[in-house]
């Protein structure tokens, strides 16, 4: 949305901060693992929500002739700590103490209040869902009937076979846990037993 503010910055500024994603001014130095240092959406600024809304109402239309859209998945994994610390506009709204973590919970709360708003229950990646690797945020923040989390990072291996337990003990409703990891760990196996074949010269 970067392009879009700067294609009417000049002409048009209303068109150009409609659906702006990101603080302008915001030096916030980070890197995702997908090595981009400006792909985290900005929750402070009231242009993220107009774009959020913009999606779940074009999701909505696209689904009217097909089946009601019942669920809204946000996405929201994976994103970098760093992200929003040195945003002016993120300061302006909550002071001083700036965390990636509670800003992230500020942008997944304000979705969920839009989702709701059309109906909506809310979805996303189990670690857009948790302020740490073991504490999901509180079940009751979300005025969501139903709040769904999808586990991709459950690996038993990794010490991470925990979260859908403790996502569903909190009031979550888990999706794909055994899927994933049954998928993952069988995966794992056939790379394993390559291994021993071709150590032991066979």
């Amino acid at each position: 949305m970067l392009a879009r503010y700067r294609k009417y910055e000049t002409t048009n500024l209303t068109a150009a901060m409609e659906y702006l994603l990101s603080d302008l001014n915001d030096t916030s130095r980070y890197r995702s693992v997908q090595n981009f240092d400006d792909n985290a959406i900005n929750p402070c600024i009231p242009s993220t929500y107009s774009f959020v809304e913009h999606i779940i109402r074009e999701i909505i239309q696209m689904h009217q002739d097909i089946q009601p859209l019942q669920v809204f998945h946000f996405g929201g994994d994976e994103v970098p700590e760093g992200a929003w610390e040195d945003s002016p506009e993120c300061e302006r709204i909550l002071g001083g103490g700036l965390s990636t973590n509670r800003l992230q919970q500020l942008f997944v709360r304000r979705v969920s209040v839009l989702a709701n708003a059309h109906g909506l229950d809310l979805a996303g990646w189990e670690d857009g869902l948790m302020r740490n690797s073991d504490t999901p945020y509180n079940r009751s923040i979300f005025p969501n009937e139903n709040v769904y989390g999808y586990f991709w990072n459950n690996i038993w291996d990794f010490g991470r076979a925990k979260r859908a337990y403790v996502m569903a003990n909190a009031g979550y409703k888990v999706r794909n846990p055994r899927l994933m990891t049954r998928r993952i760990n069988d995966r794992c196996d056939k790379i394993f037993e390559v291994v021993k074949v071709r150590q032991n010269g066979h």
